[in-house]
């Protein structure tokens, strides 16, 4: 009887046990889910609450998987004051989910529509437009042609590149009634809007639109024909570049032409590098420059001739170095006599002497005589040295015996070594007892010195030009 007692206390207790624990678990886990919600529901309020409260929400709806809750932010996107941050954070969030997007908020399509209707900030217009490429989203095309003739260029770029996307018909009536249309900033879209629409029926008005009463109409219908590869239009843009009226078209076709060097006959440079307008005179440079032709030398050292603006003489220098070829030495000589920045006539000096513009060596030495900046005959001496020109010895004799330069009376040292004339043994000897600067003094030991061992000199031994740089280590 006892024992019986105590068995049934037992199975009491085990019971009881089982029980408290199962109330305990359950209690545990309503509280767990209590704070759950109580977390879902403050990130439910934050985003009904302040803007600045609905900035956090929105920025940690996708990292907490809370997407029931992006059907809220259609009103919030409507009804914001702060269209441009607000609007920006909520469509950032709408892309982060791609094309998934409308299994979350089925009004995306909506929302979209209703930013590009009623909203003004461009980097958002902007957004939407780029999703609408991106995915191809037609059902946003009409919206999207609302910004054809949009102010801002950016925003028109985004929706041509939304339209080139949809490859739909329907939309092609609405670019064609631009190139058509009376107001010329309408044409000049048209012409833009080929650049990112890929269709040759866009391409229709082209022609008509080359001799446009606008200069930027027809500026742009060049660049166009250049970026469609329109090689049936290539004769229209070489008569442009000699013969439009306006000069800026003139430039554009140059500029064109210069990219296309391998397909259209280069010849029109000739013209085209006597333009009365420097802009065009100075891309026909680039263009020339670009095909390397050394027959085009020629025209360039007239050019130089004519040329009086110092920046565009000074590039058509560096063409001719570029062309390797001097052109006949014309230009080459006006830019060393006559131009009024030192810097042109010094790289004039230059280019005669690397050029081997012989036919104007008699520049040179005028120069040497009359010039007054340094360094400019600094370039002459060392041309006439390279040249090894005779007739110049003696007024470098003469200015070498100046109080010119020691920097300069140097260089005349190594001009006189290079052109190499006996006859001017005699003197040096004569001046080195004479010569106060002692670098010049040592210069003219060893000028002396290695004209005596070439002439006169040698025994058997191998000859070998004393540079004027080995001045003490020569030195008895």
């Amino acid at each position: 009887m006892i024992k019986q007692k105590e068995n049934s206390d037992s199975k009491s207790l085990a019971s009881f046990k089982k029980t408290s624990f199962l109330l305990a678990f359950l209690f545990t886990s309503l509280l767990t889910l209590s704070a759950a919600d109580a977390q879902k529901d403050e990130l439910k309020e934050n985003l009904l609450g302040s803007e600045k409260k609905q900035k956090q929400a929105i920025s940690t709806i996708k990292s907490s998987n809370r997407e029931d809750l992006l059907p809220i932010l259609s009103e919030i996107l409507r009804t914001t004051s702060s269209e441009g941050e607000l609007q920006g954070l909520i469509l950032d969030l709408y892309f982060s989910y791609g094309t998934d997007i409308e299994k979350y908020n089925p009004k995306i399509i909506e929302d979209l529509e209703w930013i590009l209707d009623n909203t003004k900030n461009e980097a958002n217009l902007i957004k939407v437009l780029h999703y609408a490429a991106t995915y191809k989203e037609k059902r946003l095309m009409y919206h999207t042609l609302n910004f054809i003739t949009y102010r801002d260029a950016t925003v028109r770029e985004y929706t041509f590149k939304a339209i080139n996307s949809f490859k739909d018909d329907r939309a092609l009536p609405f670019i064609l009634e631009l190139g058509s249309s009376d107001q010329p900033i309408h044409r000049y879209y048209y012409l833009e809007s080929l650049n990112f629409i890929i269709d040759e029926r866009a391409n229709m008005h082209v022609t008509k639109l080359l001799t446009d009463p606008s200069p930027a109409i027809r500026s742009e219908c060049i660049v166009v024909i250049e970026k469609l590869g329109l090689r049936e239009k290539l004769n229209s843009v070489l008569a442009m570049a000699t013969n439009d009226a306006n000069y800026e078209v003139r430039k554009t076709a140059v500029v064109s032409l210069k990219n296309q060097k391998s397909k259209f006959p280069t010849t029109v440079y000739q013209k085209t590098i006597f333009d009365s307008n420097q802009e065009v005179r100075d891309v026909t440079v680039d263009a020339i420059n670009t095909i390397k032709d050394p027959s085009y030398a020629k025209f360039i050292s007239t050019a130089m001739e004519k040329e009086t603006l110092s920046p565009l003489r000074l590039k058509m220098v560096d063409s001719l170095l570029i062309l390797n070829n001097h052109g006949g030495g014309a230009g080459l000589s006006a830019a060393l006599r006559k131009d009024q920045d030192s810097q042109v006539r010094s790289k004039a000096a230059f280019a005669i002497g690397k050029l081997k513009a012989t036919p104007v060596v008699r520049d040179l030495v005028s120069s040497l005589q009359n010039e007054q900046v340094v360094n400019v005959k600094i370039e002459v001496t060392r041309s006439l040295g390279m040249l090894k020109e005779k007739s110049a010895v003696p007024v470098i004799l003469n200015r070498l015996q100046t109080n010119e330069a020691n920097e300069l009376r140097s260089e005349f040292l190594t001009a006189l070594n290079q052109i190499d004339d006996p006859k001017v043994m005699p003197v040096i000897f004569d001046l080195i007892d004479l010569e106060g600067a002692e670098s010049i003094k040592i210069g003219m030991k060893h000028l002396l010195r290695t004209m005596l061992y070439r002439y006169h000199g040698g025994g058997g031994k191998e000859y070998r030009t004393i540079t004027l740089s080995e001045k003490v280590s020569m030195l008895d």
